[in-house]
């Protein structure tokens, strides 16, 4: 018997949702970078940029994913979205870290510059003894020879009783800034290129083989 097939192809305006969709979230992140900039001292500017960032980002996804029927399956938009937002929300926590790790530094060149200031006051005091005897004591103090003045003792390590300095981590906020102003845009760029090759060269071609 004779039968009638009738196939509906249904196809997007994709440039509807690269103006609407696309261009506005690539620059949103784009805008989050502008933060690896600006010097770290300024905590106010870099806090607005980075949070104002994230809120604008999920703004956009709110009002784009209310315009666009609710189905249970992955879109590609949604995968686009997902990564924008990983990349700044990893700036706000970027700046977080920055932010800590500068203020460890600042803990730890000030107490270089309390002990450097120890030092100082400790060869001073020792370039002002003038009684030979106690000379002669810290001497032997110095080569070895515990001393049975307490007071020489004390001079002789201004610093004891005191819990050693830190090593400077080699893991800087400066290091960071550098590493974070050239991973994050190249890493994007790649994404950017693996997205486009897979849902646009690579996904319609296949939809359309079929």
């Amino acid at each position: 018997f004779s039968d009638l097939e009738i196939k509906f192809v249904f196809k997007r305006d994709l440039l509807y949702f690269i103006l609407q969709s696309y261009i506005p979230s690539t620059l949103i992140v784009v805008c989050s970078w502008v933060a690896f900039w600006i010097n770290r001292e300024g905590i106010p500017g870099r806090a607005c940029l980075s949070i104002t960032t994230v809120l604008s980002l999920i703004t956009l996804i709110g009002s784009t994913n209310a315009k666009l029927p609710n189905v249970s399956t992955v879109k590609a938009l949604d995968v686009y979205f997902g990564i924008c937002f990983g990349y700044v929300f990893g700036g706000l926590l970027e700046f977080a870290t920055v932010i800590y790790l500068g203020s460890k530094e600042k803990k730890l060149v000030a107490l270089q510059k309390e002990r450097a200031q120890k030092q100082k006051e400790y060869l001073a005091s020792i370039s002002n003894l003038k009684e030979v005897s106690l000379l002669t004591e810290l001497d032997s103090y110095l080569v070895g020879d515990a001393s049975r003045n307490p007071q020489v003792a004390l001079m002789a390590a201004p610093n004891s009783g005191e819990p050693a300095a830190p090593k400077p981590s080699r893991l800087t906020a400066s290091r960071i800034e550098v590493y974070s102003r050239i991973c994050f845009p190249s890493s994007f760029v790649l994404f950017q290129s693996l997205y486009w090759l897979y849902y646009y060269v690579y996904k319609r071609g296949y939809n359309a083989d079929e």
